[in-house]
């Protein structure tokens, strides 16, 4: 979405926050994003046109998307995937730990 707004930055109308969160609710489709996306233009539908087309509109609006539909999962998911592989056959094996007292000595 982000590179399509770039792509038509100087179309009229494409830099108003609001049509921006506008477009971009009317391209989310299906039963599993409906009900936020009528949320959201409910919300949208709230704001003053001209009063309330900010930045703030879009970046509120990113907001509310990420913290929707974030992976809250990701990072269990990659420590179950590394906890499940098998050592690397490339990497080689770490040296033992000196002993601070025994390092200490040898420097005596």
């Amino acid at each position: 979405m982000k590179g399509y707004l770039r792509l038509n930055q100087d179309v009229a109308g494409y830099n108003s926050p609001i049509k921006k969160v506008a477009l971009t609710l009317t391209l989310m489709k299906g039963p599993q994003v409906a009900g936020w996306t009528c949320d959201m233009g409910t919300w949208l539908d709230t704001l003053d046109p001209i009063l309330d087309n900010i930045p703030n509109v879009w970046d509120q609006f990113l907001f509310k998307f990420s913290q929707q539909y974030q992976d809250s999962q990701k990072e269990n998911r990659a420590r179950g995937n590394i906890e499940h592989c098998p050592p690397s056959p490339t990497l080689l094996p770490l040296p033992p730990c000196v002993p601070v007292s025994d390092h200490a000595r040898d420097r005596a």
